[in-house]
């Protein structure tokens, strides 16, 4: 992950995997350094991380939405 540009799909894979095991309090975060792309590209990426954590349950157990860097 290069913090420069989209995030990869076996980086989203990974995220969906670690979410059953990660604490109620984790917060996500997309972090972007480099090349930072159009608002809409950003709000994208979060809305893509939000339905992740969505479809796995874990919204209702206090995962927090994403926070853009």
């Amino acid at each position: 992950d290069t913090h420069g540009r989209v995030v990869q799909p076996p980086v989203w894979e990974l995220f969906r995997t670690w979410l059953p095991s990660c604490p109620a309090t984790a917060r996500i975060l997309i972090e972007w350094d480099q090349d930072v792309p159009a608002l809409e590209v950003l709000l994208h990426e979060a809305q893509l991380a939000s339905q992740i954590v969505r479809e796995s349950g874990r919204a209702n157990e206090g995962v927090r939405q994403p926070i853009y860097a």
